[in-house]
């Protein structure tokens, strides 16, 4: 019995990392598609999608060192070596793939509130659309290296001479969960705020433009949500799997969380862009270069 499981569960590890290793793929292929898109008509060239490409920049990232990880676990199995660990002759570069991937997961978040912050703007009567842009870019990507530096100098004084992947404390992981759950604190803040507005000033509108304006601004508010349930509620929750199940819905559940945990790219790239109404005007249009 106990031979069958194990094969079970070997069985399971191998279908989630080609599972993973797929959806992965077609994540940092669907975000470098959005990102071509954004950069090839001048139609779209305005402060959000300036946001936007910066966003998907950091999603590529994030995917992107993903994929390699998984790739190398793949590997890892078959030539039946104990994890990816043996790769690396040196430590340096385990925990610099390590180190890189906390950081584009806080700048990921980062860019996120960013952009849902100037929605929020965007919905004052007092606002031209104008912003500090190298201001933003700035706050977008060295906020994450505040905690990711301190994280790193922690563990490579409390970790000599083995890789830190496989050996982190949970004192230790706070430095970059807590920034994150700040972020997604701060980023349903904003949102709530955004859609309290929008809904607020509805008896405002009197004409068709602006009505049209306030349901795309809606339409935008909630694809963070859905980028927030399926990623960030997913990261939640599959920290707290319910080890109480039996072994085949356990593995059901793997399959559901490597799913969503693998697509987070896709998603943004499908919400923030392939859906976007003047993307789909500006497909129509030659593209200008």
């Amino acid at each position: 019995m106990k031979t069958h499981e194990a094969e079970f569960v070997a069985s399971l590890y191998k279908g989630n990392n080609i599972l993973g290793i797929s959806l992965l793929s077609i994540s940092v292929t669907a975000v470098l598609l959005a990102m071509f898109i954004f950069s090839s008509f001048v139609s779209l060239q305005n402060v959000r999608t300036l946001l936007l490409k910066h966003l998907l920049v950091a999603f590529l990232f994030e995917d992107f060192l993903t994929l390699i990880q998984q790739a190398l676990v793949y590997l890892a199995r078959k030539m039946k070596v104990p994890d990816i660990r043996c790769f690396f002759k040196s430590t340096v570069f385990c925990e610099t793939l390590l180190v890189l991937s906390k950081y584009t997961s806080l700048a990921s978040l980062t860019w996120v509130l960013v952009l849902v912050v100037y929605q929020w703007r965007s919905t004052k009567p007092w606002y031209n659309g104008n912003c500090a842009r190298a201001f933003i870019c700035a706050v977008g990507w060295l906020f994450s290296c505040v905690p990711t530096i301190t994280w790193t100098v922690i563990l490579a004084l409390t970790h000599k001479g083995k890789c830190w992947n496989g050996h982190l404390s949970m004192s230790s992981i706070w430095i970059i969960e807590g920034p994150k759950f700040g972020l997604l604190f701060l980023i349903l803040l904003f949102l709530m705020l955004t859609m309290w507005k929008l809904f607020d000033r509805k008896r405002e509108i009197i004409n068709i433009d602006e009505i049209l304006r306030k349901r795309a601004q809606l339409r935008q508010c909630m694809c963070v949500f859905v980028w927030i349930c399926v990623g960030q509620v997913t990261y939640i929750v599959s920290a707290h799997a319910p080890m109480q199940l039996d072994i085949r819905s356990l593995a059901a559940w793997s399959y559901v969380v490597t799913m969503l945990m693998s697509s987070k790219g896709f998603v943004v790239s499908i919400c923030f862009c392939f859906l976007e109404s003047d993307v789909r005007e500006a497909l129509k249009t030659p593209i200008t270069t």
